[in-house]
């Protein structure tokens, strides 16, 4: 049998995004089931318009599924608690260690400071931040300050969030090249907007 016949996608899905439900607090208000959902469209999206092989995509939407599951035990650090989910779990949807190992790599490529180092991980990037130049972005920026705020992270005046985000934003690449034909024209014009908004 073909091994994407093997592994059980749709059953981990299931399963995470009910653990989700259950046990996310509701001051998570960005890393929200809703957020692991947008992420997985965005994963298949750009998978699909980079012309990657049907494990790869199942690998990069099994790790976009989980990839902030961690989120139930640690705010700080959850990629390394999600990356335990998955080396529990997985084995039980018939996913082997290799299959196993891959995944993991791509939750890790999702900690901002890390840099990805092949195509899957340039992807989950990508998707991880596709809403960077959606017209939904300000939304969604929105959400994360306010979690920040709530969780006792970070709070912001306007003006510094602006300031935060407008470096934030300066500072981005999209790594694949249908991200960059997709939503770079969108982040220019929301970097342009955020300059309007500081008056610069």
């Amino acid at each position: 049998m073909h091994k994407d016949f093997r592994m059980k996608f749709d059953s981990v899905k299931q399963f995470i995004l009910d653990l989700l439900e259950k046990e996310i607090p509701a001051s998570y208000h960005y890393h929200s089931v809703s957020h692991t959902l947008d992420v997985l469209a965005a994963a298949e999206r750009i998978a699909r318009a980079e012309n990657m092989g049907e494990n790869q995509i199942i690998y990069l939407k099994t790790a976009a599924v989980l990839h902030d599951s961690g989120m139930i035990q640690t705010y700080k650090g959850h990629e390394v608690a999600s990356i335990e989910i998955a080396r529990r779990i997985l084995p039980g949807y018939n996913y082997t260690p290799v299959d196993i190992e891959k995944i993991c790599s791509i939750i890790l490529a999702t900690v901002i400071e890390q840099n990805p180092a092949d195509d899957c991980e340039k992807i989950i990037r990508d998707a991880d931040l596709d809403y960077l130049g959606r017209q939904d972005y300000f939304i969604i920026a929105q959400k994360l300050r306010l979690e920040w705020q709530l969780l006792g992270v970070k709070e912001f005046t306007q003006k510094d969030w602006y300031r935060y985000q407008l470096a934030f934003l300066s500072g981005h690449r999209f790594y694949t090249e249908s991200a960059q034909k997709s939503n770079e024209e969108g982040k220019q014009k929301n970097i342009r907007l955020i300059k309007d908004l500081l008056g610069e």
